[in-house]
This record gives C-alpha cells, sequence and structure tokens, in this order.
C-alpha cells in the first residue's frame, strides 16, 4: 500500500517516501529521517522552492500545525535550503 501524503508548502500530493517529515520534540523542529518519530509532523518537498515558500511566511508556526518555536523551524528550513 502506497502512503500518500501532502507537501504543506506546495500541497501536491506525493509518495511519503518522497518527502522530508519534520516533527516537534520538546518544542524545537526536528527532520525525522526515519519518518517514525511518534509525534504529530508536517510533510514538505525536499525542493528549494517549498523551502524558501515557507521561509517566507510571517508565522511559519500557523502554517505548519505543529506545536514548534518559530526560531527552531526557521533555522531547520534555512540548512535544508542549503
Amino acid at each position: 500500500m502506497i502512503k500518500i501524503r501532502t507537501c504543506i508548502a506546495c500541497r501536491n500530493k506525493k509518495q511519503k517516501s518522497e518527502l522530508l517529515r519534520i516533527v516537534s520534540q520538546n518544542g524545537n523542529a526536528v527532520l525525522d529521517e526515519t519518518q517514525k518519530i511518534n509525534s504529530r509532523g508536517i510533510y514538505i518537498c525536499n525542493d528549494s522552492k517549498c523551502i524558501a515558500k515557507l521561509l517566507k511566511a510571517k508565522d511559519i508556526t500557523k502554517c505548519v500545525k505543529i506545536k514548534v518555536k518559530q526560531e527552531s523551524i526557521q533555522e531547520l528550513l534555512r540548512n535544508l535550503g542549503e
């Protein structure tokens, strides 16, 4: 069974394995490389356009719907974009 998820930035639907998963751990945004961390998460394309789009949002925490510190998610996205 193929698991389909939606990118939070571009809203395109892709296979779970094609997307990056970001979760909240102790209020900090963490990249879930195994995609198995037991926490609410969001999915984003591994694409500079999607990462840049999310970084342009004034309050990313409202977009991502997980409880993380604004600075934490911004830093993680900047690192992904490099």
